[in-house]
C-alpha cells in the first residue's frame, strides 16, 4: 500500500488517459510553447511528448545537415487500458550526439496505422515552425505505416512519389534540398534477405553469395554501380548452366564482394512473418509504379531471355548458384525500394561525419534497452503518466550533460573506474553543486574512496 501511494503521489488522475489530458491542459496554461512537454493526449490511449526546449538547449553543438533521427517502436512499456484493448507501442525518434542518445520525439499509441502516426509526426513538425527541418536524414525499419507516414508528414509526398523523386534525382545528379532523406536499417534488410533465401533453398553457397552481393549493394552510392552489380547477380541467378557470361559475372562479383564480406544476421534481430509482403500494402500494383522497379524489370527480362538460350545445352555444366525464384522475389519485393536500403540518397555530410558503411537503427534499439532495463528497472506495462515523467527527466539530464560538456568519467584508478551517472534523477540544486563537489572529491586521496563503488553527487555526501 505504501509503495502504491508513493508511485501515485504525482498522478493527477487514477485513469491513464485522463491523467495525461489534465497534464496537457495544465502545461498549456502555465508553460511557453517551447517548454510544453505533453503536446497531445487522446482516447483510445495515445500521447505525444517532447520539448522544443530540449532541442534548443543542444542546438549550438549539433550540425543539422549531419543529424540523423532513428525512429522505431517497441511494446511492453505502457499498460493497456483494459485486458481486451489493443497493444500499446512506444515510438521514439532518437539522435546520437557525442555517443549520447537523446529521444527528441516520443509518442505512445494503441493505433498503428498511417493516419494515426501521421498525426503525431505532423504535430511534431509544426512545433518547430521556421526551424524545420531540424535533421536531414531519418532511419526506419521495414514498416509500411512508418514509411508512408514519414513521407506524407515530413515530405508532403506519397511513398511512391518520394521513391520516384529519388530516382529522378539519381538520374539527374542534382543536389537534394527538397526533402528529408529516408533510409532503411541495413541490418534489418540483411536479415530479411537471409530469411527469404532460406525459405527458397538450403544451399549455403547461394545464401552466402546473395548476402555478399546485397552487402555490396547497401554501400553503393550511385545508380550506375548498383545497376552493374544487379545485372551481374541476374547473370548468375538466372543461368541454369555455367556459361562464359555466368563465369565472368561470378569472377567480377567475387572481386568486389571480397572487401565487404557479409556477416550472418544474428537471430536476435526480430523480423515479423509478414514483413516480406510489406511492399504491397493495400495496393497490389505498388511495385509497377516505382521507377526503380520499371528500370530493373527491363534488365531482368533481357537477362532472362538471354539465359534461356543455353538452358538445354547438355555440354555445359550446371550452375550451382542458379536460383531464379530468389531473383524474381528480389525484383518484386526489394528493388522498388532501392533508394532506401542503399546509400544512393545518403547526404554527403552524414557519410563524411560518421564514415558509416551500413546504416542501422542500433541507436534507437539501445535507447529501448536503456528505457526497459535502466529507467524502468525491468518493470513492464507502466502507467502512461509515470512513463512520460521518466522519459522527460532522463532527456533533460542528457541534454544538460551535452550542453555543459560534462564528462562522465571523473576519476580513474588502476583497476576500478569511478563514474558519476548524470542521468540519475538529480534535482536542479544537486546538479548545480556538481562541479564543486567533484573538485573536492578529486583532492582527496585515493584511500578515501569506496573501493569500486559509484559516487553519486549530493547522495554519497549526505551521511
Amino acid at each position: 500500500m505504501a509503495r502504491n501511494e508513493k508511485l501515485a503521489e504525482n498522478d493527477l488522475h487514477w485513469d491513464d488517459v485522463a491523467d495525461l489530458i489534465l497534464r496537457c491542459r495544465r502545461e498549456r496554461d502555465i508553460c511557453s510553447p517551447d517548454d510544453i512537454y505533453v503536446h497531445q493526449a487522446s482516447d483510445p490511449i495515445g500521447c505525444l511528448f517532447f520539448s522544443v526546449q530540449h532541442f534548443n538547449s543542444i542546438q549550438s553543438v549539433i550540425d543539422k545537415s549531419s543529424l540523423v533521427l532513428h525512429l522505431d517502436a517497441t511494446g511492453s512499456v505502457v499498460r493497456k487500458i483494459n485486458a481486451k484493448g489493443k497493444r500499446v507501442y512506444y515510438y521514439a525518434g532518437v539522435v546520437n550526439i557525442d555517443s549520447k542518445l537523446i529521444p527528441l520525439l516520443n509518442f505512445v499509441s494503441s493505433e498503428h496505422n498511417i493516419a494515426a502516426i501521421s498525426c503525431y509526426l505532423m504535430r511534431f513538425k509544426q512545433s518547430f515552425g521556421q526551424k524545420w527541418p531540424i535533421f536531414r536524414t531519418v532511419v526506419l525499419d521495414f514498416s509500411m505505416a512508418l514509411l508512408s507516414a514519414v513521407c506524407e508528414s515530413w515530405n508532403k509526398l506519397s511513398l511512391i512519389d518520394y521513391i520516384n523523386n529519388c530516382y529522378k534525382y539519381c538520374k539527374s545528379d542534382e543536389p537534394n534540398q527538397q526533402f528529408i532523406v529516408i533510409l532503411l536499417c541495413g541490418s534489418h534488410f540483411q536479415h530479411m534477405i537471409s530469411r527469404c533465401v532460406k525459405s527458397i533453398t538450403k544451399s549455403k553457397k547461394i545464401h552466402d553469395f546473395i548476402l555478399d552481393c546485397t552487402a555490396l549493394l547497401i554501400i553503393s552510392t550511385n545508380l550506375n554501380s548498383i545497376r552493374t552489380t544487379i545485372r551481374l547477380m541476374f547473370n548468375i541467378l538466372l543461368n541454369r548452366k555455367k556459361t562464359l557470361c555466368c563465369a565472368h559475372s561470378m569472377n567480377a562479383l567475387s572481386d568486389q564482394c571480397h572487401s565487404v564480406k557479409a556477416k550472418e544476421p544474428t537471430s536476435n534481430d526480430y523480423v515479423s512473418d509478414d514483413e516480406a509482403k510489406f511492399i504491397y500494402g493495400n495496393s497490389s500494383n505498388f511495385k509497377e509504379k516505382s521507377m526503380f522497379y520499371v528500370d530493373f524489370e527491363k534488365m531482368y527480362r533481357t537477362v532472362s531471355d538471354t539465359c534461356k538460350i543455353t538452358d538445354n545445352c547438355e555440354l555445359l555444366p550446371n550452375n550451382e548458384y542458379y536460383c531464379e525464384l530468389f531473383a524474381k522475389n528480389f525484383l518484386n519485393l526489394y528493388l522498388p525500394f532501392t533508394c532506401m536500403w542503399t546509400r544512393l540518397m545518403m547526404p554527403q555530410e552524414v557519410m563524411s561525419k560518421y564514415s558509416v558503411k551500413t546504416v542501422t537503427n542500433g541507436n534507437v534499439e539501445k535507447h529501448f534497452d536503456n528505457v526497459k532495463n535502466s529507467l524502468m528497472k525491468g518493470e513492464t506495462n507502466m502507467k502512461l503518466g509515470r512513463f512520460v515523467n521518466k522519459i522527460q527527466i532522463y532527456t533533460e539530464a542528457v541534454c544538460k550533460e551535452i550542453k555543459d560538456k560534462i564528462p562522465r568519467v571523473l576519476y580513474k584508478r588502476k583497476k576500478n573506474q569511478i563514474q558519476i551517472p548524470f542521468r540519475h534523477f538529480l534535482t536542479d540544486h544537486n546538479y548545480a553543486l556538481l562541479s564543486s563537489q567533484f573538485n573536492k572529491k578529486c583532492k582527496q586521496s585515493s584511500s578515501e574512496w569506496d573501493d569500486g563503488k559509484t559516487f553519486y553527487p549530493g547522495i554519497n555526501d549526505q551521511k
